[in-house]
């Protein structure tokens, strides 16, 4: 269930990172009236701060994950090397 999760948030993510790139370029592209480029300005300012967070987040994941002050998340580990399968019974 916790890969459906981080399968959900990572989709949610690529689709925020889709639009936020749509806007750059609508923007760049010029010819927009001046309330819709604000608008899309406004939007991709969102888009950016809920992307930022998300990946602050998993920075901060990865960071305990690598010092070890957290479990792994995976909920199937395989041994990296034969003593590891002999030492869990395998």
């Amino acid at each position: 269930m916790a890969s459906r999760k981080s399968s959900q948030g990572a989709d949610s993510f690529e689709k925020k990172m889709a639009r936020l790139e749509e806007i750059v370029s609508l923007m760049e592209g010029g010819g927009l009236p001046l309330e819709k480029a604000i608008a899309l300005f406004e939007e991709g300012v969102v888009l950016s701060k809920e992307c930022r967070g998300v990946l602050e987040n998993t920075e901060r994941r990865i960071t305990l994950l690598m010092k070890g002050d957290m479990e792994v998340p995976f909920e199937d580990q395989v041994p990296v090397n034969k003593n590891e399968e002999r030492e869990n019974g395998g």
